[in-house]
């Protein structure tokens, strides 16, 4: 698997971890902010801003990553450092604007999964060493397991969220049916005073 198709992958399982009221939108919606998080990923690898990487580091402080793997990185491969910078960045933005500190917490392991699990894929890309990928494969397994945990409770949080929202609505429906009567003339009321008629 390619770097590239590796990010976008788990570009898409980021966007799992965006609030309810985000997400509760139709499939073109969520392609086209699918689309928006490629796109300013991409911009920022291509641009290559300094406070993108500023921002980067901060994140990899809060992911309690070691900051000489994005040095040695550097060194390395500019492109795939600026890359993963880009990452981090956007990243980083969507931590900033999710307010329910759970969800933050859950996302931030996510995250830090993600940016494991990406150097791990740039080491196995880089050995010949059998017994090497051997060992990479199955820290990937270790690190990725712990991805799908914090995925999956915030799927659990989401799925409360609806419920929560769904039993709000059916109260409400029927509150409604019950004073349907009181209702329809509250409303024939109104449509009748809008009516302007002229005295």
């Amino acid at each position: 698997m390619r770097f590239r198709d590796f990010v976008s992958i788990l570009t898409g399982a980021a966007l799992a971890a965006l609030p309810v009221a985000a997400r509760a939108q139709d499939s073109a919606q969520a392609a086209h902010q699918a689309a928006e998080m490629r796109t300013a990923i991409e911009q920022i690898a291509r641009d290559r801003p300094p406070q993108a990487e500023a921002a980067a580091r901060e994140m990899v402080r809060r992911l309690q990553i070691e900051r000489a793997a994005l040095d040695s990185l550097r060194q390395r491969s500019l492109a795939e450092y600026w890359a993963e910078v880009a990452q981090l960045t956007v990243q980083r933005e969507m931590l900033m604007h999710q307010e329910d500190s759970l969800r933050q917490h859950l996302m931030a392991q996510m995250f830090g999964a993600e940016a494991r699990a990406r150097a791990l894929q740039r080491d196995y890309r880089e050995t010949a060493d059998s017994t090497r990928e051997r060992a990479i494969r199955e820290r990937l397994q270790v690190i990725l397991e712990r991805h799908f945990a914090a995925e999956d409770s915030l799927r659990t949080l989401e799925i409360a969220d609806v419920e929560r929202r769904l039993a709000q609505v059916r109260a409400e429906t029927e509150r409604r049916r019950r004073e349907r009567a009181a209702l329809v003339r509250q409303m024939v009321d109104q449509v009748l005073r809008d009516a302007g008629k002229p005295e």
